[in-house]
């Protein structure tokens, strides 16, 4: 079952955020604190987001997720990493659940 999240890159994240850093761009500050997922749970690449949830007061359920980027949120990424002007913006995700951690 997929899990819709919408997300809004502010104008604080394009602020703070890292060119070339898969966790720490604007996109990944963005689904990081929508999901509150810290910074080092969510990582984005070109086309597509993986998320680890680690506590139960996220909209997703503990484990790893991914997710397919949006081609307009793909683009935003090329544009920045590019030093290119880009503007706060939001698009829509569809999270797979892919594994569940489990306790020990």
């Amino acid at each position: 079952m997929l899990k819709k999240i919408d997300v809004a890159v502010t104008s604080d994240d394009i602020r703070n955020g890292r060119r070339h850093d898969c966790m720490l761009c604007p996109i990944a500050l963005a689904i990081s604190r929508t999901l509150l997922c810290g910074p080092t749970g969510c990582g984005v690449s070109n086309r597509a987001v993986s998320v680890f949830i680690d506590q139960a007061d996220s909209q997703l359920p503990v484990g790893d997720h991914f997710a397919l980027l949006p081609d307009e949120a793909a683009l935003f990424t090329r544009n920045f990493d590019r030093g290119r002007d880009v503007s706060p913006f939001k698009f829509t995700l569809h999270f797979e659940h892919v594994k569940e951690e489990k306790e020990i």
